[in-house]
């Protein structure tokens, strides 16, 4: 597993994978912020990405924000980090093929009143078969939103694109 985590005011490290082929078997990629400070972004630029067997690519956001004044609002709080899914070439550049597997999920969640991070996946083909795509809010944040971008999208056996808000006075996010 590869994890940043950030508990304090500064932003969390950023994630930055480049490789012809990224497979993930039961294994997992987070960042995210315990503290007031933004989580890191992650972002994969790939040949192609497998994530199979509960596999998991996540940017969380745990922030509960600092009340400078005392009103009983938080002031400073930090938001989730994004999750970018695209080609070797990078900005701009689509992937040949993403494809999640067997309980495998990509998701951005915020838990306080931070938003949580965006997904962008840009790929030729991208296939779900029993998989996730996620942006989830459980407070008072907006979820993130899932942009997806490609030629051939396949979606089987129970997979789900969803963004969803659980508990909060927070937004889902868009699925485009």
């Amino acid at each position: 597993s590869i994890v940043t985590s950030n508990s304090g005011s500064e932003p969390g490290a950023d994630i930055q994978i480049t490789v012809g082929t990224l497979n993930l078997d039961g294994s997992t990629i987070t960042t995210e912020t315990l503290g007031d400070g933004n989580g890191g972004n992650l972002t994969a630029d790939v040949g192609t990405l497998s994530l199979t067997n509960s596999a998991a690519i996540n940017s969380n956001n745990f922030s509960v924000g600092t009340d400078l004044n005392g009103d009983g609002v938080a002031d400073v709080f930090g938001v989730g980090g994004n999750v970018t899914v695209e080609g070797l070439a990078g900005t701009g550049s689509a992937a040949e093929s993403v494809t999640l597997n067997i309980g495998a999920t990509l998701t951005t969640q915020t838990f306080g009143p931070g938003k949580s991070g965006d997904v962008q996946i840009s790929a030729a083909r991208v296939g779900l078969d029993g998989a996730f795509i996620n942006t989830y809010t459980y407070g008072l944040g907006n979820g993130g939103g899932v942009e997806l971008n490609a030629g051939t999208l396949t979606i089987e056996n129970f997979s789900q694109i969803l963004t969803q808000t659980l508990f909060g006075g927070g937004v889902g996010g868009d699925v485009v």
